[in-house]
């Protein structure tokens, strides 16, 4: 359950309920709580500090203090970034940077995040991450890169992507090129596709991917404020991991706008199957109430 409040000048938010199970031992002790809070000048930048915990049977499994930022230059270019410090192992997590440059009909988005792998895969017992092999190698990852999107048309944007990722320790570094397309209607609905391909020195960094998502807003025309959301992923590695060969990840959401602008229900239910999981199933309810 959420709750938010805001004015032009000032920000807050705050969230808590039950994380996925962690074990079969009950709920007891399981809670997830945080919140933001962000100051602001209108139309000149943006200021928060966030805050989120995560505990299992009383243990804390994450503990992280997050500050985010964004500075609108002029109307053409946004500069906005985050840093997380993971305060379980009392250092930096991950830092993320970008830029938004809007140039005529073209729209620049150049970007650079690091991970630092000790910090963001926790090793603490009560870690619902699954990738618990990634803990303690000491890795950092930096990857680099950016999209240009054409948007001649407020009804469809196409675009290209690339991303470079350089890990420090195995000194490999892998691409990733794609393609975008994306359509838009006017009451807000989104429809989109992604096909790339990921060149790289090891198993897991040898794919091709096709992704497709959508938001439609108010499926049943005769009734207002329903939305329903969904995502697909397909990849196919290019040598099996763990005898697998690819990797699948569906979603589906449904919800409704109860109160316009205040309070909004959303049930979604996600699907994934991959060399790590056989099987994985998770389905959740959110509340979102803004006043």
């Amino acid at each position: 359950v959420g709750v938010e409040y805001g004015n032009p000048y000032f920000e807050l938010s705050a969230f808590a309920g039950y994380p996925a199970a962690f074990d079969p031992d009950g709920r007891t002790g399981d809670t997830f709580l945080g919140g933001r809070t962000a100051i602001r000048v209108p139309l000149v930048m943006e200021v928060g500090v966030s805050y989120k915990q995560i505990s299992n049977d009383d243990q804390v499994g994450e503990h992280l203090l997050g500050v985010d930022m964004s500075l609108d230059l002029d109307s053409t270019l946004l500069l906005s970034g985050q840093s997380v410090w993971n305060q379980e192992t009392e250092d930096w997590q991950e830092h993320r940077y970008e830029a938004n440059w809007t140039l005529e009909s073209f729209l620049i988005n150049p970007f650079y995040h690091l991970f630092y792998y000790d910090d963001y895969f926790n090793e603490n017992e009560t870690d619902q991450y699954p990738f618990h092999y990634l803990t303690d190698s000491e890795e950092q990852l930096t990857v680099t890169g950016g999209d240009i999107i054409w948007h001649e048309s407020r009804q469809f944007e196409v675009g290209l992507r690339y991303k470079q990722y350089d890990y420090d320790l195995r000194s490999e570094t892998s691409q990733y090129t794609a393609a975008l397309l994306n359509f838009y209607s006017e009451n807000g609905s989104v429809w989109g596709t992604e096909i790339g391909s990921m060149y790289g020195e090891t198993s897991e960094n040898k794919y091709v991917l096709g992704r497709a998502f959508f938001y439609w807003v108010d499926p049943m025309e005769t009734v207002s404020g329903y939305f329903l959301s969904g995502e697909g992923i397909y990849v196919a590695y290019e040598e099996e991991i763990y005898e697998v060969d690819r990797s699948l990840f569906f979603s589906l959401g449904a919800g409704k706008e109860v109160l316009p602008d205040q309070l909004k229900i959303k049930l979604a239910a996600e699907y994934l199957s991959d060399p790590y999981y056989d099987l994985d199933v998770t389905v959740s309810m959110i509340v979102l109430y803004s006043f």
